[in-house]
């Protein structure tokens, strides 16, 4: 019995081991790139300046709504300052999606746009790198999402400025790469993820040669959190690897393979909280991502979905500048450290598959051991219990007491009738008046 059960926990934990085990991933000395590329003051410079003020104030950037459209403007302006030349290697990218609404199905369109700057164009291999910059202040009555007053400057202001200088820093300091980095502004993402799944399915077409997706989201917190997948992957254990070198601190999230699957998306059987963002189009193509975003996760408080002004927000979140300044340094060291493309041809083969564990039949095999592991840690109980507490069954027997009880032996196990009793007549004229219990 005692082997039965230790092989049974084995089985069982051989199982939970390989549903959450990891690639063998060694760890590579990256050559950093430049040093002090991002100031604290610009990083804060950045954000002020895109949520502006007075009337230049961008609080409203609802999903395709009037306020997106010039959000995305300015974005386009800044990019320009910054060197890149529109219908070149800057372009905006109409995006359009239906819903029906109404009764008699009728549909109509809804407009937003994504906006794209690309560094180092032409190479074979491509990073992209995103944030969305819109919000939901306002209702959007077709798709039946209400508006919640959010100026979504955690959410995400914070991600829109960081990558701004981002792609100001590619610019200008124009590191040595052999491949291509995309700067991608998704629009319609709080309306679900919309910008980011047209981005993929008609700028990009094809997804095969792009090498990794940086997702960046809420860039505020004491903790930035790092997630790249339910398995360790070499892209993550990079992020984390550099990020050691920032007083920010990079975390790893706490990943686990659903034994009940779930569907969040599309073809996508996640309800993890690191799979909430634009990066998700990306991995549903099999495409490896980084999903950069800070709060704390583990406990489920992201971001508060609140109505935060820039001067809450920086009440709330003093050091933003900083985070924010380590968090583009991260992203800028490590897409431009000399081993970066060499690590990245292991990106998409040096991982575990764990479709098996995702399926249907995983979960019934992981029942089935639970029961069979409960019923041999039932078994020695029971007979424990049995041996320590032995049930001794009571038999009682019917005697008939002819001469009187003071003739019997009396005992707990024997039930006695005097049938001598003053009022019980031994011959009754009918049998039915006879009580012996009398």
């Amino acid at each position: 019995m005692k082997k039965a059960l230790v092989l049974s926990m084995v089985i069982i934990c051989c199982m939970c081991f390989f549903a959450c085990s990891s690639v063998n991933v060694t760890k590579n000395a990256f050559t950093t790139g430049l040093s002090g590329v991002f100031i604290e003051a610009d990083m804060a410079g950045e954000l002020d300046a895109f949520a502006g003020s007075g009337e230049d104030a961008r609080r409203d950037r609802t999903s395709f709504g009037e306020g997106e459209k010039k959000a995305a403007e300015y974005i386009k302006n800044k990019l320009s300052e910054y060197g890149y030349v529109e219908n070149i290697d800057l372009v905006t990218q109409s995006v359009e999606t239906e819903v029906v609404s109404g009764y008699g199905g009728e549909t109509q369109k809804l407009y937003s746009q994504n906006v794209i700057a690309t560094y180092n164009g032409g190479k074979e291999k491509t990073v992209v790198v995103g944030a969305n910059y819109d919000n939901l202040y306002s209702d959007i009555q077709l798709v039946g999402s209400g508006g919640t007053g959010s100026e979504g400057i955690m959410n995400n202001a914070t991600g829109t400025a960081t990558l701004l200088q981002l792609a100001k820093a590619f610019r200008q300091n124009s590191p040595v790469q052999d491949f291509t980095v995309i700067f991608v502004f998704f629009g319609a993402s709080e309306a679900g993820v919309v910008g980011s799944s047209r981005f993929v399915s008609d700028y990009l077409n094809d997804v095969s040669d792009v090498l990794l997706m940086v997702n960046l989201d809420s860039v505020a917190g004491s903790v930035i959190n790092v997630y790249s997948d339910e398995v360790d992957t070499l892209e993550g254990k990079m992020f984390l690897q550099q990020g050691e070198k920032y007083s920010t601190e990079f975390k790893q999230m706490s990943r686990f393979v659903p034994i009940i699957p779930q569907v969040y998306a599309e073809n996508l059987d996640y309800t993890h909280i690191g799979q909430l963002g634009d990066h998700v189009e990306f991995f549903e193509k099999d495409v490896p991502v980084v999903n950069l975003f800070g709060g704390d996760a583990d406990g489920f408080d992201y971001y508060s979905d609140k109505p935060d002004s820039l001067d809450s927000f920086k009440a709330a979140y003093p050091d933003y500048g900083k985070t924010m300044a380590d968090v583009a340094s991260l992203v800028y060291d490590c897409l431009s450290a000399q081993d970066f493309l060499t690590a990245a041809a292991g990106f998409r083969t040096e991982k575990f598959d764990y479709s098996f564990f995702m399926g249907g039949y995983f979960a019934y095999i992981v029942l089935i051991g639970i029961i069979i592991v409960a019923a041999l840690i039932l078994i020695p109980v029971v007979r424990h219990l049995e041996k320590k507490y032995p049930y001794k069954p009571v038999i009682k027997r019917l005697k008939i007491a002819v001469f009187g009880m003071e003739y019997e032996q009396n005992t707990d196990n024997d039930i006695y009738v005097d049938i001598r009793k003053a009022d019980n007549d031994p011959f009754p004229d009918h049998k039915d008046d006879i009580d012996p219990f009398k």
